[in-house]
């Protein structure tokens, strides 16, 4: 008989959680609700996780524009025989 391995689903959010082909709590009956919480809330942190990565995205982009909307205009002729 082969050796126990471990398999891990290709779907999302199923993916984050293990499971043993020879595992005996998978004959059970009685399914317990914690891998499902932890999933949940695994993918409620996730979004939230992204959504402060966008926030704070956003902020260092308007912050970035701002600077260089306000910045001096060069006075005179600029040279523009360096450029490509």
């Amino acid at each position: 008989e082969a050796a126990p391995r471990a398999r891990i689903s290709i779907q999302w959010p199923s993916s984050m959680m293990v499971t043993s082909s020879a595992s005996s709590h998978q004959k059970s009956s009685m399914k317990s609700p914690m891998p499902k919480l932890v999933i949940q809330e695994a993918t409620k942190a996730t979004v939230i996780a992204i959504d402060h990565v966008f926030f704070i995205s956003a902020i260092i982009l308007f912050v970035a524009a701002a600077i260089v909307w306000m910045a001096p205009k060069p006075v005179g002729k600029v040279d523009t025989s360096a450029a490509h």
